[in-house]
């Protein structure tokens, strides 16, 4: 059974990270646009916040530097995939192993203690961003330019026939989607009291997202099931993890989120779901 702060603590984890898994639904499913970039731009927003909260920056503004840091790893990765033509895989790619070293650069070292002295690390101010963001991008995606956005990955002729500037749409929804990321890092850091160069950020956000699609058909619940995947995914590893019958250990987590991953998909496969780019209807 669950104590109390072994519930809050997948909580917290869960709220992080479906922060990934919301923006890897941006841009593999609205979009169609394989962005890698995911490992890179988490521990990016992490490393930005980390410095500045232990330069006294404040925690408003050093939020707001790791989101907007995370915003530019995105631009970056669209301006390699789309502008110089790298392809999308290629492109972000690129981008993500950058920051490895850029990140290393920002914070000096692959691990550093962050002073949060006067910073809320509660659980409901977690589930208070999670709240806004999932709010705004309702709004957003309902709006003239969110619907243009949500039509590039069904068919992008029909976007431009229409007028719409392709590139700028997958350019805003690369950045929106790496400064979620960021967020995502950001919180990570304000909830753990560190930041950590660790990689394996975007097959996490890929359970939490395969795993909130298998959940329900309703494409409508799409942003919400991206939540719901994000906090099975970890109740399901912390069970496996206290399951003294299965005798798993740390090194496990790979292989556990991998058969997660699979089981989940091949489920969808035998109720006979559509495993293509979904029509979003938010």
């Amino acid at each position: 059974m669950l104590g109390l702060n072994e519930f809050i603590g997948i909580v917290e984890l869960g709220m992080v990270y479906s922060l990934v898994a919301i923006a890897i639904f941006l841009s593999f499913r609205v979009l169609n646009f394989s962005d890698l970039t995911v490992d890179g731009s988490f521990a990016l927003g992490s490393a930005v916040f980390a410095t500045a909260m232990n330069a006294q920056l404040g925690l408003g503004l050093a939020m707001g530097l790791s989101i907007l840091a995370g915003a530019l790893a995105g631009l970056a990765s669209a301006t390699l995939a789309i502008t110089l033509g790298f392809g999308d895989l290629l492109g972000s790619i690129l981008v993500m192993y950058a920051l490895y070293s850029i990140n290393f650069r920002i914070v000096g070292s692959s691990n550093l203690v962050v002073n949060l002295s006067g910073a809320d690390q509660h659980l409901i101010f977690l589930v208070g961003v999670v709240a806004v963001i999932l709010c705004l991008l309702f709004k957003g995606l309902r709006s003239e330019g969110g619907l243009a956005m949500r039509a590039v990955g069904i068919n992008a002729q029909i976007v431009t026939q229409y007028g719409f500037p392709l590139n700028t749409l997958k350019f805003s929804g690369l950045a929106l989607s790496n400064a979620l990321v960021a967020l995502g890092g950001t919180l990570f850091t304000l909830v753990s009291g560190f930041y950590d160069v660790g990689t394996g950020t975007l097959i996490v956000g890929l359970a939490s997202l395969v795993i909130g699609e298998s959940l329900s058909q309703r494409l409508s619940l799409a942003l919400v099931l991206c939540v719901a995947g994000s906090l099975f995914y970890r109740l399901a590893i912390h069970m496996g993890f206290h399951a003294g019958t299965l005798g798993l250990v740390a090194t496990d987590l790979n292989i556990i989120t991998a058969l997660l991953i699979i089981g989940f998909v091949l489920s969808r496969k035998l109720r006979g779901m559509n495993l293509g780019v979904p029509h979003v209807k938010l």
